[in-house]
């Protein structure tokens, strides 16, 4: 590598290649070179002939540090996902059943569930509410490091935050623990889903029955994505001797829906270093990031690129551009607006939201959905039922098909499927994890400060984080007109805000 690490990276070079081999954590904030500062580490592992493991929560970072390895002609470090290990060992013991998805409705068939009429409320909860809420409940039980479930790992759902929500609770108790158990019990026939499958290979790591990955070291990158079970992988393997090494930023945790938990502090180590330089963006998004960051808790200053200079709400430069949205939904508008002013997009999600949209077509027409999990519906009726009955991770899905129409909704979706030359991209905070563009503008649909602040607090701070990670995927110029709340947490002024509508 031809790089010149920084002082803060030489660092954390020195610090885990010192010969008593201690534990480390890095807190690199956006932008900041982890991986460059990750290579360099296992760069100096190869002079000692010490072999070791990188390990990502995402295929495609883990694919880009896999082509910089072989660019770099380390030969003691592999780079793959966790799941990825651990579909590799399942995949021999139980075959094709391994990442097979577990629907609701082969489930009722094993495991009886019996509908219950939910008294504060005033509904019916079906058994397909209950075996979605069961489903749920299974994968917060996987992404805990605990041996049993219990009460604790009950998901509710959108119940969790209504005055029933103890009433819920005590009615799918009961069917939400026979799930679980039923669908860890590797006997069962089913398909063994991600949660599932890695749960089970970590569990038999460190209760001895399977064999874990070699080497004297561990990288876990995005670590602050983590949650109990990857927790226990790596505390197991720091207890067998091995090194560990993990690198985030705890203020891009944005998984927290899906079991991340905040493993950058819980998972104690020997040392912990910072990355607070970025070779990203210049001052004036670092100045605003630091504001983001020091209303998280942050008392840190983030150091803008040196000789790069970028702008907030300022004239957009020459490259790429992408509007980042909050939603689908939000990408869906903006792909309105901007696809009715001649512009050419690009929606990654494209292609997925399309496929729901064509197979609620489908149901409309009474034909079985055929392409995403809406095939677990007999008909629209069905599918509009379950989502009244707590199936809401299709409600958004459904909101978009009222209101757009399903014929709108195809059009839009059919012309922004494919990249193309100057498209301007369209896609989520959530999906925009690791990636850069020259011009950001933020979508319009992120909370504003009165529903924000209406929030419970641990919420706030999820969507503080969505914003952060956010804007701090642009270089150049970012446009945060259409996000009033992060104006003032920035101490930017609002002029010029209605201009923000994907205008100049």
């Amino acid at each position: 590598m031809s790089f010149k690490l920084t002082k803060e990276q030489e660092r954390i070079v020195e610090a885990v290649n010192d010969p008593s081999r201690p534990n480390v954590t890095v807190v690199g904030y956006a932008g900041a070179a982890k991986t460059t500062t990750m290579l360099s580490v296992a760069k100096r592992k190869d002079e000692d002939q010490l072999t070791g493991s990188a390990f990502f929560f995402n295929k495609a970072m883990a694919d880009d540090m896999a082509r910089k390895i072989k660019t770099d002609r380390i030969v003691g470090l592999s780079s793959s996902t966790l799941h990825s290990l651990a579909y590799r060992d399942q995949a021999r013991r139980f075959g094709n059943r391994v990442g097979k998805p577990i629907y609701a409705r082969d489930i009722l068939k094993a495991v009886p569930v019996e509908g219950s009429y939910l008294q504060k409320l005033q509904r019916f909860m079906t058994p397909n509410a209950k075996a979605y809420l069961g489903l749920k409940s299974l994968s917060t039980f996987c992404h805990s490091d605990d041996a049993k479930f219990t009460d604790k790992h009950l998901s509710l759902g959108d119940y969790a935050i209504h005055d029933g929500a103890g009433e819920v609770a005590d009615k799918t108790s009961e069917s939400s623990r026979r799930i679980a158990e039923f669908a860890m019990n590797l006997d069962n026939g089913l398909g063994m889903n991600h949660d599932v499958y890695l749960k089970n290979y970590i569990e038999g790591v460190c209760d001895g029955r399977y064999q874990g990955p070699g080497g004297q070291y561990l990288i876990g990158d995005e670590f602050q994505d983590s949650n109990g079970i990857t927790m226990k992988f790596m505390r197991h393997m720091a207890s067998e001797g091995r090194q560990i090494i993990v690198a985030g930023d705890p203020n891009q945790q944005i998984y927290r829906w899906r079991g991340s938990v905040n493993a950058m502090d819980r998972l104690k180590t020997d040392i912990r270093l910072e990355l607070t330089q970025s070779f990203r963006f210049g001052q004036a998004i670092a100045d605003a990031a630091s504001q983001v960051l020091r209303w998280l808790g942050n008392e840190v200053s983030l150091k803008g690129a040196p000789g790069r200079v970028s702008t907030i709400n300022g004239r957009r430069s020459d490259g790429d551009m992408a509007v980042i949205c909050r939603t689908n939904a939000g990408i869906v508008e903006s792909l309105k607006i901007m696809l009715d002013q001649g512009r050419t997009c690009y929606a990654p999600r494209a292609q997925q939201i399309l496929d729901e949209v064509l197979d609620v077509i489908d149901l409309q027409n009474g034909i079985k959905a055929s392409r995403t999990a809406l095939r677990i519906f007999k008909d629209y009726d069905d599918f509009e039922s379950n989502v009244e009955d707590g199936a809401t991770e299709f409600l958004m899905l459904l909101n978009l098909c009222e209101e757009y129409g399903t014929t709108l909704l195809t059009r839009l979706l059919h012309d922004s499927m494919h990249p193309k030359d100057g498209a301007v991209t369209l896609l989520t905070a959530h999906s925009s994890k690791g990636l850069e563009f020259d011009n950001v503008i933020l979508g319009s649909d992120f909370p504003d400060e009165r529903k924000f602040y209406d929030l419970p607090h641990d919420i706030q701070l999820d969507e503080m984080r969505l914003l952060y990670v956010a804007m701090t995927r642009a270089k150049f110029n970012l446009d945060m007109r259409q996000v009033p709340l992060l104006l003032d947490v920035c101490g930017v002024g609002r002029s010029g805000r209605a201009a923000a509508r994907f205008g100049s």
